[in-house]
């Protein structure tokens, strides 16, 4: 565990990062940084061995009906081992988080990283997920057990760099970096000064060199593309949710690998921009554009995959405040704000947030925002890690295993409505419900 404050700064250091970026990412224009400070950790790309094998990916990864309940192993020929980058680290301990290297160039917007064919299995459930590969895996490529940051493989499971194996839903999940040729969005002042902000920006923590040269690493990552997670073996006919995603401060998309792959494996697509400052939801519009344009598009390979009445919104930190903001788009219909933002036009969000937060948030505050709203839920983590400062604010990354599944329930009940989703929102015996040591749950209108 390495710790990024010392004792003397940790509470300076997390108020002032709170008002120099509130104050310094006020304006929403992409030359420079917008929204709420992400003092994260987060893994940051890296360069792959090899890029991802183009191809024509909605033909051939995708077949069949559900096979039977998935048992974590694969059959048929072997995936291919992970190609990775850079590793990186986590600064304070107490739960798992996502590995730090990722996938770097691939340039093209067809993006068509085609899986091994033969037939895999979704997986059994893994620590802190009781669902696991619930309902069987759809039939068709061979799926990786656990993949790791960077991996360009389609996985069944996630091993997250504190050794917490995730089992992912039944199809199974792809990252596909540098996507979106067409639809760029315009490079931060923050990501193109060759991290003089964000080298700034992690200074302020007091942070072990080695591992903040490790986080500022992000290899052949185009700030002005996208990165896609989608499930792998998608079901003839079946047409899939976008989830448009937004990162944290100096934060890349990878950085949240365990938890966006694991939405993607229930049968979502997530398209995430790969620019660090995305406050102003710019970016994550412009996601939503690149993905219809596609699923519109006879030689996408994701045409006619996509459902474009099924639009969600999520982000992190800085993100969250950039979801609030894109929420006011029409195309999407519900959010979920982690750590950062606090409405969502009217429409139905989950907040997330917990002890030792920045700005230190309560309980009581948390359920006055959503007693405030038509239709909204929370969720208030406590057991956070007490060592650094702010290590509430970085739960999805650090323990993204406790985060998961309530996010794709979420997404289930408002996009899909499912009724098995429901039962964790709704009732006197929800799934989330009387676990308040762990974390505190209230909702509105779900019912």
């Amino acid at each position: 565990m390495t710790r990024l404050f010392t004792a003397n700064t940790d509470r300076k250091c997390v108020m002032y990062l709170a008002a120099l970026c509130l104050s310094a990412c006020s304006s929403a224009g992409a030359g420079s940084p917008s929204g709420t400070a992400q003092p994260g950790n987060t893994a940051q790309p890296g360069t792959p061995t090899s890029t991802p094998a183009a191809g024509s990916a909605a033909s051939s990864g995708t077949a069949g009906r559900p096979a039977t309940t998935g048992t974590g192993s694969n059959a048929g020929a072997a995936a291919p081992a992970p190609r990775t980058g850079t590793a990186g680290s986590q600064s304070s301990g107490g739960g798992a988080g996502t590995t730090a290297s990722a996938a770097g160039a691939s340039g093209s917007d067809a993006a068509g990283a085609t899986a091994p064919a033969a037939a895999g299995s979704g997986g059994a459930a893994g620590a802190g997920n009781a669902a696991g590969a619930a309902g069987g895996a759809p039939a068709g490529a061979a799926l990786k057990e656990k993949c790791e940051g960077g991996s360009l493989e389609g996985c069944s499971s996630f091993v997250t760099s504190n050794g917490v194996d995730i089992a992912f839903g039944p199809y199974g999940a792809i990252m596909e970096p540098n996507v979106g040729a067409g639809f760029e969005t315009a490079i931060a002042s923050g990501d193109a000064d060759n991290n003089a902000t964000c080298s700034g920006f992690t200074a302020l923590f007091g942070a072990d060199p080695e591992q903040t040269a490790k986080l500022l690493d992000t290899g052949d990552l185009d700030f002005a593309l996208f990165t896609l997670y989608r499930p792998v073996n998608m079901i003839e006919g079946e047409t899939y949710p976008i989830i448009t995603w937004g990162n944290g401060t100096c934060a890349a998309p990878e950085g949240y690998g365990a938890l966006l792959r694991y939405v993607a494996s229930h049968g979502f697509f997530v398209i995430a921009p790969n620019s660090r400052w995305v406050g102003s939801g710019d970016a994550q519009r412009k996601g939503i554009d690149f993905m219809l344009a596609a699923n519109a598009d006879s030689s996408s390979p994701y045409y006619q995959k996509l459902d474009p009445e099924r639009i969600g919104a999520m982000g992190h930190s800085q993100g969250g405040s950039g979801t609030s903001a894109a929420s006011s788009d029409s195309r999407i219909k519900a959010a979920i704000l982690w750590n950062g933002g606090s409405s969502a036009s009217g429409k139905p969000f989950l907040i997330v947030t917990g002890d030792r937060d920045i700005g230190d948030p309560n309980v009581a505050s948390v359920q006055s925002t959503v007693q405030s709203a038509e239709k909204a839920a929370y969720l208030f983590y406590h057991m956070i890690p007490m060592e650094g400062s702010a290590p509430g604010h970085l739960t999805l990354m650090q323990q993204p295993e406790r985060v998961v599944e309530p996010a794709v329930a979420w997404w289930k009940l408002i996009l899909n409505n499912d009724a098995e989703a429901k039962s964790y929102f709704v009732g006197a015996d929800c799934k989330l419900c009387g676990k308040d040591a762990e974390f505190e749950f209230g909702a509105k209108g779900l019912e």
